[in-house]
């Protein structure tokens, strides 16, 4: 008897030791092979002579000119993993803003492979609602991967909504799940509630464990990471705060199809599903369009993505209000960042300031000519 229940202490005692260990610690994390031209920063970013590399320096020089005549805050430059080039205060975090959606995008690949998510889920079989008006029957049919194409057809006031969002919002009932592309916060922001209660975890936790841990990011801070409330919804909007450094090794992560210096952090399966272009962009939100939409990324198909920019077919990126981009071009070996400012004029708690913006067609045409700098 007395082996018995040491046996059971034991083993009680390991679940419990499993148990307080981070997620990146549980997580079944499989070998990869990585692209043999590509390499992964450790503590820093290794760096090289952009001169040395087919870069014209002359046109990198233009290109800082030209980001400090916009506002820019910052740029980053990565070609297969090393540093080519930057702009501005690469360290300094600052809010995400949508490009936080793209994070979430590939949470989601890791909860999937995990098994804690299933994506063909309908809003009903999970539960979820909102405050009045409440979601119809028809609305709850909405499947979670609706959710990550922005085709819920849920018309419901979301949390975090821009003004140009709000006004573009179709008509409660309007469209059926599935068939209609509409940049919608009330989807991202229920993805981030289902996400929470599937996995049983904070979203930020899980992206501490799963995603800051493993890059090795230098600047990421647990305690810098916040949900914001409101009346209008019962989803909380999700804010992130990074730097654009480390914003560089999400997109690099992503561009060697989520393999990280032999560890399999995203799976490649899903960094190709997510990123595929499933809905074109054009319409009431983007009379311009941004290409094409995937899971929460946008993505460059057809010869068209962002304006002002020649980039191939293929790329894709995070963007958020700034604006705020992670620009991946994987068939070049690619990663450019840019920040904008917002959180140095109206840091994101603040309701009583306006953020500072700069036209997107303005860098986008920063983007180009960072790009055609390569010779």
């Amino acid at each position: 008897m007395p082996d018995s229940v040491g046996r059971r202490r034991l083993l009680l005692c390991s679940l419990l030791a499993i148990a307080l260990l981070p997620l990146s610690s549980v997580a079944q994390v499989k070998p990869c092979t990585s692209d043999p031209k590509y390499v992964y920063p450790q503590e820093h970013w290794a760096q090289v002579d952009p001169g040395k590399t087919g870069w014209s320096v002359e046109e990198l020089q233009a290109a800082k000119e030209y980001a400090k005549s916009i506002g820019s805050q910052s740029w980053l430059l990565i070609e297969n993993g090393r540093m080519v080039d930057s702009y501005g205060p690469i360290d300094r975090t600052n809010s995400l803003h949508s490009a936080r959606k793209s994070f979430m995008s590939a949470m989601y690949g890791q909860a999937i492979a995990d098994g804690t998510i299933d994506i063909s889920k309908t809003l009903n079989d999970l539960g979820i609602d909102d405050n009045d008006p409440k979601l119809t029957p028809e609305e709850k049919q909405a499947t979670v991967r609706d959710l990550l194409m922005a085709r819920s057809g849920v018309y419901h006031p979301a949390l975090g909504e821009s003004a140009s969002m709000a006004a573009a919002r179709p008509k409660r009932y309007s469209h059926p799940r599935g068939t209609f592309w509409y940049y919608n916060n009330w989807d991202f922001n229920a993805l981030g509630t289902i996400f929470n209660q599937l996995t049983k975890t904070s979203l930020y936790d899980f992206m501490h464990d799963r995603i800051a841990v493993p890059l090795r990011m230098e600047d990421f801070k647990l305690a810098e990471q916040q949900y914001l409330d409101g009346p209008d919804s019962i989803h909380k909007y999700y804010n992130m705060e990074m730097s654009a450094r480390d914003m560089a090794r999400f997109g690099h992560l992503f561009a060697s199809q989520g393999c990280w210096d032999g560890k399999q952090i995203i799976p490649a399966a899903w960094v190709k599903e997510s990123t595929a272009p499933y809905s074109d962009t054009v319409g009431d939100f983007q009379p311009l369009g941004l290409g094409y939409y995937g899971y929460l990324w946008w993505v460059g198909d057809h010869k068209r993505f962002l304006p002002n920019t020649s980039l191939p077919d293929g790329s894709y990126a995070a963007l958020g209000a700034g604006p705020q981009i992670i620009l991946v071009i994987p068939g070049k070996g690619l990663v450019l960042v840019h920040r904008t400012g917002t959180d140095s004029v109206c840091p994101f708690n603040r309701t009583d300031c306006s953020y500072s913006m700069i036209p997107n067609l303005k860098v986008f045409t920063l983007l180009e000519m960072i790009v055609q700098a390569k010779k």
